[in-house]
């Protein structure tokens, strides 16, 4: 079993994002999506950078060789 590094705070973004896909469902768009995680993080004041953009060579996977 992997260990869980951040422990509660994991549980607690998990929650969200449950909360989120239930309250809109399957079919949104992705920004909708990011909009109410958004909403919901700021109201459980859990500090968060929204889409930080991540430099290419950072990324490895079969799309980036």
């Amino acid at each position: 079993m992997k260990l869980i590094i951040h422990k509660e705070l994991s549980y607690k973004v998990t929650g969200l994002l449950f909360t989120v896909h239930n309250k809109l469902g399957k079919y949104c768009r992705e920004k909708q999506y990011g909009d109410a995680l958004e909403q919901l993080l700021k109201e459980n004041n859990l500090k968060f950078i929204r889409e930080k953009e991540l430099p290419v060579e950072s990324i490895e996977n079969q799309f980036t060789k």
